[in-house]
């Protein structure tokens, strides 16, 4: 999951998003230094990238999309599970889509928290880009995957993942169903 699906776990507690985003900036086992609200985030960070990884919806089409990502199939599947997420928001969330996000832009998670400053950059980042806004389109995906392709320190095709989305929309479709499905279950 991307930054949406882990935002989409967390619930209504927007401290725990954060938290949940900062998962990813956190590297090893030692989260002495965080408070119990940031290692909270953290570990639900790690155990929906397990879960998301480990599911046999996920694992059958990312299998089938190795052969055109190697090395980044998986990024990609993150990539797909927030468009595909954000397209169908009104699915799984009472909240209209952009109000969901203003909501999340405006708090502010720093009173509170005490997070490292390359975090806090990238929040800065996130919000006044506002990168999420346009994920429900085909768009955003080409720009997410696009500017991630860029950011990677290694030779990929990342930048290609629409036209694989396109190729592979009814088998990306049938996957996150059953993923969120499931996932719902056990996060919320």
């Amino acid at each position: 999951m991307n930054f949406l699906g882990h935002l989409f776990f967390s619930g209504s507690d927007h401290d725990l998003m954060y938290a949940n985003l900062f998962g990813d900036f956190v590297r090893g086992s030692d989260f002495t230094i965080y408070s119990n609200n940031i290692v909270k985030g953290i570990k639900l960070h790690r155990s929906i990238d397990d879960y998301f990884n480990r599911h046999h919806s996920i694992l059958t089409v990312q299998r089938q999309l190795y052969k055109y990502f190697p090395k980044v199939s998986g990024i990609a599947m993150d990539l797909y599970a927030d468009h595909w997420l954000a397209k169908n928001w009104k699915s799984f969330h009472n909240q209209p889509y952009k109000e969901y996000l203003r909501n999340f832009y405006s708090y502010d998670p720093f009173i509170d928290n005490e997070y490292p400053d390359d975090f806090i950059y990238f929040i800065d980042v996130l919000k006044s880009r506002r990168w999420m806004d346009d994920y429900p389109n085909e768009s955003g995906l080409f720009n997410a995957s696009n500017g991630l392709s860029k950011r990677l320190s290694f030779p990929n095709n990342l930048g290609d993942s629409l036209i694989y989305y396109k190729k592979y929309e009814k088998e990306l479709q049938m996957a996150f169903q059953n993923y969120f499905k499931d996932a719902i279950k056990k996060f919320l």
